[in-house]
């Protein structure tokens, strides 16, 4: 009976002294010793417990809230903090978490110290690491995801896949295609009435200044072996395109370049420099061969080759047009076949009844004075300004048909004399 009564002077005290001011001494108790009373502060702004003596574990329904070591508000600092050794998780007043840090300067603050997974989203089921989703830090580096992901250094952002050897492909967007029939699309945009959808796109706003360059894809290489910008399948613009030019006004706009040279130079080069190749520069086509100039080849399986179709000239062995012609040639040429088509009259003419043919005495007269036949161009002009090939047909045929009907006349007379003898 006697052990009966102390138990319960006991618990009387207790809970007078809980239910009048905050008694310490409850931390003294051994778990699981149970308190059924309500724990008030003695009165207004007052804590339970102290700062000398404060409560170890708080249970509520068989969990344990608050461990003192582990949870607890820090008032220098007004942040709720879960500490194991070291703080873990941090809430501050203005809201925002961070995990790593106990000074969040974003709404969710993450930061690590080891080359590790930063953040990880399991599948329920079980499985290798590839099934996982993973914000991992790699040589200073973040990849969003498994092998492919969001990769930020140095500032810039973009896409990246990281192949950890040399055996795997990493791939920063990927799309693959079961069946025969399927489509894949790495970036896809798809526009469902009549707007615009977009896969990549960059947009610079004004207030990026006058100089503001937008990046729907963007790649930079630090090296010269470097890739910036590589498209290992076919690739499709819808818009123009520009190589040195940020602003291209046609569809393939080609801007700077060096001067097409037999070793090296072009804006665009066709084909290995080491082999045959085809350079372009802004005003040159050029045929090389391993750093020689090579056979530049138009049409050569047939075809038809229009040049100068509107007006303009052509110039071969020479970079100065002649005066009044289409083409000029400095140098010889073979040809099979050779058609001129003259605008003057054909010397038909000559063997008209009504021409007057010069008598020979003329014409010795004529040649012995001009040291030429009439008609035909002294040798000093021939030398100066050449000869015009139709005309001269025309004026030589003219000629030869004189001279046909000399040598007629020359016949008969012969004729006459022969028949003058036999009488």
């Amino acid at each position: 009976m006697k052990k009966y009564l102390t138990a319960s002077l006991c618990i009387a005290i207790i809970i007078v002294k809980v239910t009048g001011q905050a008694n310490t001494s409850l931390s003294n108790l051994t778990s699981p010793t149970a308190i059924n009373v309500t724990l008030l502060p003695g009165n207004n702004n007052k804590n339970l417990g102290s700062a000398a003596k404060s409560w170890k574990n708080l249970y509520v329904a068989g969990n344990s809230y608050v461990k003192t070591a582990y949870t607890y508000f820090d008032d220098a600092t007004s942040q709720f903090r879960i500490n194991n050794g070291a703080d873990r998780l941090v809430i501050d007043d203005a809201g925002k978490i961070g995990i790593g840090t106990i000074a969040p300067e974003r709404n969710l603050d993450i930061q690590t110290t080891a080359t590790t997974t930063v953040m990880q989203v399991k599948k329920p089921w079980t499985g290798s690491g590839t099934t996982n989703f993973n914000l991992v830090e790699i040589n200073n580096a973040y990849n969003f995801g498994y092998g492919t992901g969001l990769y930020a250094s140095g500032g810039r952002t973009g896409i990246k896949g990281y192949a950890p050897n040399g055996s795997v492909t990493g791939y920063g967007v990927y799309g693959e295609a079961f069946g025969a029939s399927g489509y894949s699309y790495g970036v896809y945009g798809t526009a469902s009435s009549a707007g615009n959808a977009y896969g990549v796109v960059g947009i610079a706003s004004s207030s990026g200044g006058a100089g503001a360059s937008a990046f729907g894809v963007y790649g930079s290489a630090s090296t010269t072996n470097g890739w910036a910008g590589y498209f290992s399948g076919r690739a499709y613009f819808s818009g123009n395109v520009g190589l040195g030019i940020s602003n291209p006004s046609v569809k393939l706009h080609v801007y700077s370049g060096t001067d097409a040279e037999p070793g090296s130079g072009g804006y665009i080069v066709t084909g290995s420099t080491s082999a045959t190749n085809l350079a372009i520069d802004n005003n040159e086509i050029m045929a090389r061969n391993n750093g020689v100039p090579s056979t530049l080849y138009f049409n050569d399986d047939g075809g038809d080759l229009v040049m100068c179709y509107e007006s303009g000239n052509v110039m071969i062995g020479t970079k100065t047009p002649a005066a009044g012609y289409i083409l000029s040639v400095d140098g010889k040429g073979m040809f099979e076949e050779i058609k001129v088509q003259t605008s003057g009259n054909w010397p038909d003419y000559v063997f008209d009844e009504n021409y007057k043919l010069p008598s020979l005495y003329v014409l010795e007269s004529a040649i012995k004075l001009n040291k030429r036949l009439p008609g035909i161009p002294a040798a000093k002009q021939v030398n100066t300004e050449g000869v015009l090939l139709g005309d001269m047909q025309t004026k030589l045929l003219e000629k030869i048909e004189e001279l046909t009907l000399y040598i007629i006349s020359l016949q008969k007379q012969i004729d006459e004399l022969k028949q003058q003898q036999h009488n």
